[in-house]
């Protein structure tokens, strides 16, 4: 769920699943950490 949001600009390639094994994750776990942190408040 969190990725779909988070990589929603790449969903309208043909090969975004590809593309996003190339991506770097360093930028995204802390953005779906704080997240989830969020969420259980």
């Amino acid at each position: 769920m969190i990725d779909h949001i988070y990589y929603a600009g790449l969903s309208s390639r043909p090969n975004w699943c590809t593309a996003n094994r190339f991506l770097d994750l360093s930028d995204h776990m802390p953005i779906a950490a704080q997240w989830i942190l969020d969420a259980l408040e």
